[in-house]
């Protein structure tokens, strides 16, 4: 025994005095007596005392092979040295026995001579073994045993059950083991592979085991991710820095973001696939993530690069796909910016498109004719002109006309402002009307939704006629049949949207007496306001309104 390999079976009490769970205790007396001529002692000595005293025996018992004859028991154990992988693979074997073997058997093993996909399917299994344990069965086994050998049967089930998670420890430690004596490149494939095939690429729950295994291989690996996920913030710090002197100057700096991004993906993969089997978005990643998110809008939003802006995009979709919702935002990014792309088109500059799509120009007038036009120079309107980026506000609507309950025709109306003040428009074309509110909203409306979105987010509140307007929360008005109306503050998760008669309205969502209104037509910003709480509510945000607009 002196030669044997050591590993956690072979430190067992009943292989140390070449013992069987059968065994008497004065056949076990006299074995420990025997071996200590030839091996240590002290070892022997304490063997006997463990396999002697009833409550003791437990921890030897269930790190043994319960449930198989001393016979076979003996001989598993025997050969396992010589062949570890497939002694401990068989098959028919009792749950606990076989994962004792398997574990011993990593213990054994030359991790670091084998592929990543044998360990990653031994593993695997062993998770699985492991997991399949049945409690009640074990202790059947026991006291089977114990009963023939003459020691009083376990009664508390309480007792057996925290030796089986002192088990269930051991073979997490050799697990970790056998990653620990892998190159470091074959540890983080075999962990990917683990991973992936025992949840489905994070489709489904894997045994409790691999998820500690994962928890520690994320506490052993904090300091490269660290140290990686470091360099990202500081390239995107360099990126963003570099955008006003345009693509030649970014471009630098988004492939070596790339590079690290490749780096750090490879460890944490099976950190974000394990979160993913359990419902979880991994923090660390999603703050990456959205660092890397935040760098293409600002690329797009503020300096125009939209290839730049494509390939972080492109880079997110391909080391975050599993983290579901951001993947989503993600993608809806993605087509976002594709949409971009396409409408862009016709000059180096890609402003063409937009130009055309914000550019319109018509006679307004019944007798005298005014020309109304909007292109990305502005908004000109009689002897006025307003420069898109500085207009504040913008109003729009219709009303429909009739005698004696006989259409006549409809009015429309549309009003733009800055800070130096605003003008009205009355037309009576539809078709003028639909195209220039298009424009409008595409070449000021977008901007305007993202500013108060922001604003939102920074803590203001906007009012629009009764309605005040916080990022989680609005002021409405409780109506009374007498008295005066009362303001009431619900936040956004208690209240419904809907229009009526040329009228936005929130109101609360259990009480039809509390509701608030704004003019279409009449209020400032109205159709920008509706458009920001449709989109927060269809897409349930609980970050506030802001949050479907801006990370």
């Amino acid at each position: 025994m002196n030669d044997q390999p050591t590993c956690s079976i072979y430190n067992n009490a009943f292989w140390l005095l070449g013992a069987t769970t059968r065994d008497a205790r004065l056949s076990i007396i006299e074995k420990s007596e025997e071996r200590s001529l030839h091996e240590d002692p002290d070892k022997c000595q304490k063997a006997k005392s463990d396999l002697t005293n009833p409550r003791a025996r437990i921890a030897a018992e269930v790190s043994w092979l319960p449930g198989v004859s001393p016979r076979m028991a003996g001989k598993l154990v025997s050969d396992l040295a010589s062949n570890p992988l497939e002694i401990a693979s068989q098959t028919g074997l009792p749950e606990l026995a076989r994962a004792n073997l398997m574990s011993s058997a990593l213990e054994l093993a030359h991790s670091d001579s084998l592929t990543s996909k044998t360990m990653a399917r031994f593993m695997r299994e062993l998770g699985e073994v492991a997991d399949d344990i049945d409690t009640d069965a074990v202790l059947r086994d026991i006291n089977e045993d114990r009963s023939v050998a003459g020691f009083p049967e376990v009664r508390d089930l309480g007792v057996l059950e925290d030796e089986l998670e002192q088990q269930k420890k051991k073979y997490k430690s050799a697990l970790k083991n056998a990653l620990n004596n892998m190159p470091s490149a074959l540890l983080v494939e075999t962990m990917f592979l683990l991973v992936n095939e025992t949840t489905g690429n994070g489709e489904q729950a894997a045994p409790p085991l691999i998820d500690d295994l994962v928890d520690s291989y994320e506490v052993e690996t904090q300091g490269f991710l660290t140290k990686e996920e470091e360099k990202i913030d500081k390239l995107v710090e360099g990126a963003l820095t570099a955008a006003p002197s345009g693509a030649r100057s970014v471009d630098p700096f988004l492939e070596k973001v790339e590079l690290v991004v490749h780096s750090w993906s490879q460890v944490i993969k099976p950190i974000q696939v394990s979160m993913k089997s359990r419902g979880l978005e991994h923090k660390n990643s999603l703050k990456i993530g959205y660092t890397i998110r935040n760098l293409g809008l600002e690329l797009y939003n503020t300096h125009n690069l939209l290839p730049q802006s494509q390939r972080t995009t492109a880079l997110l979709l391909k080391f975050f796909g599993d983290m579901p919702e951001f993947k989503e935002q993600v993608q809806t990014d993605a087509n976002t910016l594709a949409r971009f792309k396409n409408e862009a088109a016709k000059s180096e500059l890609e402003d063409a498109e937009r130009r055309r799509l914000i550019t319109f120009k018509a006679q307004v007038g019944l007798v005298f004719k005014d020309e109304l036009s909007i292109s990305p120079d502005g908004i000109r309107w009689k002897d006025k002109h307003y420069d898109l980026e500085a207009i504040n506000g913008i109003r729009w609507g219709a009303i429909k006309k009739s005698v004696n309950g006989i259409p006549t025709g409809t009015d429309y109306t549309i009003a733009f402002g800055d800070e130096r003040g605003s003008s009205e428009v009355s037309i009576s074309k539809e078709a003028t009307y639909s195209q220039f509110v298009n424009c409008l909203w595409r070449g000021v409306g977008v901007r305007l939704l993202f500013e108060m979105a922001k604003g939102l987010k920074d803590g203001r509140t906007f009012s629009f006629g009764d309605i005040e307007v916080e990022d989680v929360a609005v002021k409405i008005e409780r109506h009374k049949f007498l008295g005066f109306a009362e303001t009431v503050r619900l936040p956004i998760s208690q209240i419904k949207i809907w229009s009526s008669d040329g009228k936005f309205i929130v109101g609360a969502s259990n009480d039809s007496k509390v509701y608030s209104s704004a003019s279409y037509m009449h209020h400032w910003n109205t159709h920008v306001l509706e458009h920001l709480m449709r989109t927060s509510l269809e897409k349930g945000s609980r970050g506030g309104l802001s949050s479907c607009f801006l990370s």
